[in-house]
């Protein structure tokens, strides 16, 4: 389409999503290339310190257009709560628990995204994803 009609009025768009995908793939690449490194044995995972809630409303954030397609309702709940992890891994994982509830999710109804902080010997956080 690109080649064809230069003028289309959906160029922006269609670039726009050409490299979405090419963002997926160099991080599969990506993955494949860790996933390499620790089946050898040489994969070091990087922690770092970082506030998960945050990382959960962007995510929330950046599938919104995917669940106003689906005429999905939205239901996050959030507290500050800081955690030591991958954040890159962290959000992959999100995305991915996400983008299942908006599939398998039936139009017009809700997904309910919560976090709640326990405090038992250590501190941690949890996250439930209801749909």
């Amino acid at each position: 389409m690109l080649r064809d009609k230069p003028d289309s009025p959906k160029r922006g768009y269609y670039f726009s999503a050409m490299e979405d995908e090419v963002k997926k793939m160099d991080l599969l690449v990506a993955d494949m290339l860790e996933l390499a490194k620790y089946e050898s044995g040489t994969y070091q995972m990087e922690l770092s310190l970082f506030r998960i809630d945050v990382v959960l409303a962007k995510v929330c954030e950046k599938l919104a257009p995917d669940m106003t397609d689906r005429r999905l309702q939205l239901h996050a709940s959030f507290t500050p709560a800081e955690v030591v992890a991958n954040p890159l891994r962290i959000e992959q994982v999100i995305v991915n628990f996400l983008t299942n509830a908006i599939r398998y999710t039936p139009e017009g109804e809700s997904i309910i995204v919560s976090m709640i902080e326990e405090q038992p010997i250590r501190r941690k956080a949890s996250c439930s994803i209801w749909n």
